[in-house]
């Protein structure tokens, strides 16, 4: 049986409906297309310095705070923990190692150099 919704006088619903349901899901996606427009007026200079979004504020910390393989890698200084892009979307957790990294075990720990391994990205400078 489908639930009927009497009207007031006043051209509202006086019971419970999918009417209230649907409102508010238009008024919170209203609300964050609003957020977004306010977001794309900002300047670029305006956006980054803005501390308040955690990965923003991470990212800017030196050195960064990420986790696994790439906190530990003696090349750190060199690619930063790579993308956190990636990190994100395939551990769920921007600060974790990157899942891409190249780079073996003795690598990161300075056992071996990377010239050694024949996979150094091009334009990667050993020194």
């Amino acid at each position: 049986m489908s639930s009927r919704c009497s009207w007031s006088t006043s051209g509202t619903p006086t019971e419970n409906s999918s009417f209230h349901s649907i409102s508010a899901t238009a008024l919170s996606q209203e609300q964050e297309a609003t957020r977004l427009r306010a977001e794309v007026d900002r300047r670029f200079p305006e956006i980054w310095q803005d501390t308040s979004d955690p990965i923003m504020r991470g990212l800017k910390e030196k050195p960064r705070k990420i986790k696994g393989r790439c906190g530990n890698c003696r090349y750190f200084s060199i690619c930063g923990g790579n993308t956190r892009v990636r990190a994100l979307q395939l551990t769920g957790a921007p600060w974790a190692e990157d899942p891409a990294c190249y780079l073996t075990e003795d690598e990161i720990r300075g056992m071996t150099n990377i010239s050694s391994s024949g996979m150094r990205p091009a334009g990667f400078a050993v020194g």
